[in-house]
């Protein structure tokens, strides 16, 4: 498809049900397939309304998982939901599924674009909502997530609040779950204390997927830094908590993270420990940092990119090895191969009979 506009749409004042939505493709079970969240209640406990959440999905050629992923946004239960596609010029049937919901979308665009921040900051560009995240075309949120993570950040009056992630993987038909991660687990987003202000050295672990943010937090840190493209994410996160922005964590699973061959963490694990060391570098003049940490952080992301660079480089070498035997193996073969027989040799031979007497 060529550059157009999809869709423009208006913000959802009442949760879609599995009958508002179209049927999921044949063979298709479970969330968010068959089973949806159960609606919220009108207003929150306190009595009051619910935030508006803004929730942008940036794609590209990932039509084979990305309805998966709007239906587990737009089956949150949640009553007041602003749902925006950036799609990058897909090829590959994303139209189709941007297309296919687009009365349930605030906006749905498929242009030509500068990579997932560009992204990213074009649909932040026209959000509303209150509360905000992103939720990559390959990801999934868990049912209920929407309402969690509202509530959890009135109860910890937190400006961020990272939820758990399960990563997966499917085979065949079945969903491997591979790990459960909260945000109150696993290794600190910085390995060493980075700011000046001990007070916002605070030690959650990062997690994208999971994560939702109020609105002012976006809008004093202007959006995603164009200039990254593997670490974007931790980029942002560490300015919004350098603006000011308090981190919360929740244990209950907010996001699958799915992992599959074509996935950039999988693809290319190196390179975004590469630039989060040069991430790390670019901080050593700003005065709200500490230089020591952050060249002990810049040097121990460089080091395990080359510890990454260096396994690539083996199993490479391993490939090539292992060619180069299969082909010598096979010239081998070719050479003890017998020879056919040749023509007019030891053919048509006829046993001479001795002469009589």
């Amino acid at each position: 498809m060529s550059a157009a506009l999809v869709h423009r749409g208006s913000v959802l004042t009442s949760a879609p049900t599995l009958d508002d939505l179209p049927a999921p493709p044949e063979g298709r079970r479970g969330w968010p397939w068959t089973e949806g969240s159960e609606p919220l209640p009108p207003t929150r406990p306190d009595g009051r309304p619910w935030p508006l959440v803004t929730v942008v999905t940036p794609s590209y050629n990932q039509a084979h998982f990305l309805e998966e992923t709007v239906r587990s946004v737009l089956l949150q239960g949640y009553p007041r939901l602003e749902y925006m596609i950036v799609d990058g010029g897909s090829t590959d049937g994303s139209v189709e599924v941007i297309q296919k919901y687009a009365p349930w979308l605030a906006y749905g665009v498929s242009e030509k674009d500068d990579g997932q921040s560009d992204a990213i900051n074009k649909g932040f560009a026209r959000a509303t909502g209150d509360v905000q995240a992103w939720l990559n075309s390959d990801d999934v949120y868990f049912a209920d997530t929407l309402g969690q993570a509202v509530a959890e950040m009135d109860r910890q009056n937190a400006d961020i609040v990272i939820g758990g992630m399960e990563k997966f993987m499917v085979r065949g038909d079945d969903y491997v779950a591979l790990s459960h991660t909260s945000g109150a687990d696993g290794v600190p987003i910085h390995a060493y204390p980075i700011f000046r202000d001990e007070a916002k050295n605070q030690a959650f672990h990062f997690m994208q997927p999971p994560m939702f943010w109020r609105s002012w937090v976006w809008e004093r840190t202007e959006g995603l830094n164009r200039d990254f493209h593997w670490v974007m994410d931790i980029e942002w996160c560490t300015r919004a908590v350098e603006v000011g922005a308090r981190v919360g964590t929740c244990r209950s699973l907010f996001a699958r993270f799915r992992l599959h061959g074509a996935s950039k963490t999988e693809l290319f694990n190196h390179k975004q420990h590469r630039e989060q060391s040069d991430f790390y570098r670019s901080l050593m003049g700003n005065p709200s940092y500490r230089r020591f940490p952050l060249w002990l952080s810049s040097q121990k992301s460089l080091a395990t990119a080359l510890a990454l660079e260096g396994r690539l480089v083996a199993e490479e070498g391993a490939r090539v090895r292992g060619g180069l035997l299969k082909a010598r193996s096979r010239f081998i073969r070719m050479l003890l191969k017998p020879f056919p027989p040749t023509p007019g040799l030891g053919e048509g031979r006829r046993v001479i009979d001795p002469p009589p007497g």
